[in-house]
């Protein structure tokens, strides 16, 4: 009829073997009930309003094997694709995959596969019965707080009755707790179990304790139990800090979402998708794994007791002994500005992350935290001050004459044959055109773009590398060389090499202007490389800072 819904259903191809990967890898994560019913058959992506559909997820074939859907299109005369990415074993989903599960079927019990998703199943059914239950509890203790709120709050708030601790179980406690939270910040995106359990804290706290949650929300104790409500933006921004040069500076919140004036900075924290977001190692932009904060994040000077986390196995160095180590002036360590959670030192701004909040292969949420200064407006500075900011480590000379030299080592290596270049954009573009211009004249050379971000569950940068813009012709037999600007880390163009080795090029080499060998952290071959340098923030030659200074005709290096 005219008046009916909508409903927009997708159909996808997960499996039994993908729910019971997928269990295995919730319970070595860390999860609850709720996790572990890991796949639905059916689930709600978008609920619609009334003039947007109803989106649904289906999985029709959740409860076959990957065996059994195998024989059934063998069966058929059917032929099918993989991703060729779930192949390798560098990803933990994989392992999982192909040795876990092979081994608990073999040594364990063969029908370990169906017992995992049995186990998916009944977690589900015991969630719908929990989530109606926490839906017909909820009016009974939590209500509406107009008329209560203090100064500063926006929009409404409510309010959570101190019976709930006093009748109800702490399963049923956690689930309103967790159901108001997310009303008040129309979302659970960004809240997490950590959330719940600090706002339930507060009812054994006295009167009068505050807590900053995501999204703006503050919980307040009050005498008949905690008031929610979301504070406004300029209280989430704070006011600019106008303390006296050298002067150390009290926290200054940062949720996700918002940003604050720090000094002559504003810094900003953004979530971003799992699917899309991309890693950045800039000096100034940092990714982190949010589900590794503790408490609430805080701008802040140093204090005692502060530490870095600085060694995957767990090992800590005091703030001081860094800053010691790294032979920062005494009378400048007050000044810095630092991202902290706690007496944990996320973030030295501008120097060091602590490596217990790097991204990992189990990171679920990214955050994104981005800092601009006097730097990010240095087009409103005169030459004079730019100068100060920024010195010069490789002179326009000495990378002309660099480059003049890869391009006799590449002709001597590609005499008689044709050059296919790929440029990783953007940084490379400039670099490119530079090198293509070196080559001689009798050997023909094409070019080709492609964009890239790597997403998925190792956004070390592991994964899965996302083509946003893939190639325009193909590589098979063809002589290829990826030239980029500057590799680091190599964990994205490793991944991408991978990529571009399936399509069959005859020959598939590696040119990069500049080359940072201590951050490495993949075995990336490198076969014509133009400076080696230490770790440092640079910009020119088609690397920017804030997405300018591209064009600078030297290396240069940001001052401190």
């Amino acid at each position: 009829g005219r008046n009916a819904r909508r409903i927009v259903k997708i159909a996808v191809a997960h499996h039994k073997n993908d729910l019971a990967e997928s269990v295995l890898f919730r319970i070595a994560r860390g999860t609850g009930v709720q996790g572990l019913a890991a796949m639905r058959p059916v689930s709600v992506l978008e609920d619609g309003d009334g003039v947007l559909p109803r989106m649904e997820l289906i999985r029709p074939l959740l409860g076959l094997s990957r065996q059994e859907i195998e024989a059934a299109l063998r069966r058929g005369g059917i032929c099918w694709c993989e991703d060729s990415t779930k192949a390798e074993d560098d990803a933990v989903r994989n392992r999982i995959r192909h040795h876990i599960l092979p081994a608990m079927e073999a040594e364990v019990n063969s029908a370990a596969v169906s017992h995992m998703a049995a186990l998916a199943e009944q977690a589900g059914e015991a969630t719908d019965f929990l989530l109606e239950e926490i839906r017909r509890r909820y009016p009974k203790y939590v209500y509406d707080a107009e008329g209560r709120l203090p100064d500063g709050c926006r929009g409404a708030g409510l309010s959570v009755s101190d019976s709930l601790i006093r009748n109800e179980l702490p399963a049923m406690q956690s689930g309103i707790v967790h159901r108001a939270l997310a009303e008040i910040s129309c979302g659970a995106k960004d809240l997490s179990r950590i959330h719940v359990e600090d706002t339930l804290r507060l009812f054994h706290l006295e009167n009068g304790k505050a807590l900053h949650l995501p999204c703006g929300i503050r919980a307040l104790r009050t005498a008949k139990g905690i008031l929610l409500y979301r504070i406004n933006e300029a209280e989430m921004r704070g006011n600019p800090c106008n303390c006296a040069a050298g002067a150390a500076v009290g926290p200054v919140p940062l949720l996700p979402g918002g940003s604050v004036e720090w000094q002559n900075m504003r810094i900003s924290a953004d979530f971003q998708d799992s699917l899309t977001g991309v890693i950045s190692e800039k000096r100034y932009t940092k990714t982190i794994d949010y589900g590794k904060i503790t408490g609430t994040l805080v701008i802040r000077t140093r204090k005692p007791g502060d530490f870095l986390t600085v060694r995957s196995d767990g090992a800590r160095k005091k703030l001081s002994d860094y800053f010691t180590d790294e032979k920062v002036p005494r009378d400048r360590r007050d000044r810095i500005p630092l991202l902290a959670d706690g007496n944990e030192i996320v973030w030295v701004i501008g120097r060091r992350l602590g490596y217990r909040y790097r991204v990992s292969e189990s990171t679920e949420r990214f955050l994104t935290v981005s800092v601009r200064t006097g730097l990010s407006g240095m087009e409103e500075n005169s030459m004079g001050d730019f100068k100060d900011r920024f010195s010069i480590m490789i002179t326009e000379e000495e990378v002309n004459r660099r480059i003049r030299e890869l391009g006799e080592e590449i002709s001597r290596d590609y005499a008689g044959k044709s050059i296919h270049m790929i440029c990783v954009l953007k940084g490379g573009v400039y670099f490119m055109t530079m090198l293509s211009q070196q080559i001689h004249e009798d050997i023909p050379v094409s070019l080709d773009f492609m964009s890239v971000s790597s997403y998925g569950n190792e956004l070390k940068s592991s994964g899965v590398v996302k083509i946003v813009k893939d190639l325009d012709e193909p590589l098979q037999g063809k002589d290829v060389i990826v030239v980029e600007d500057i590799i680091d880390s190599g964990r994205t163009l490793y991944y991408l090499l991978g990529i571009l080795k399936a399509r069959n090029p005859a020959s598939l080499r590696l040119c990069t202007l500049l080359d940072k060998p201590d951050r490495r952290e993949r075995d990336v071959r490198v076969d014509y490389t133009g400076f080696v340098i230490e770790d440092k923030f640079v910009l020119g030659c088609g690397m920017d800072y804030c997405q300018k200074y591209r064009n600078l005709p030297y290396i240069a290096v940001v001052n401190d």
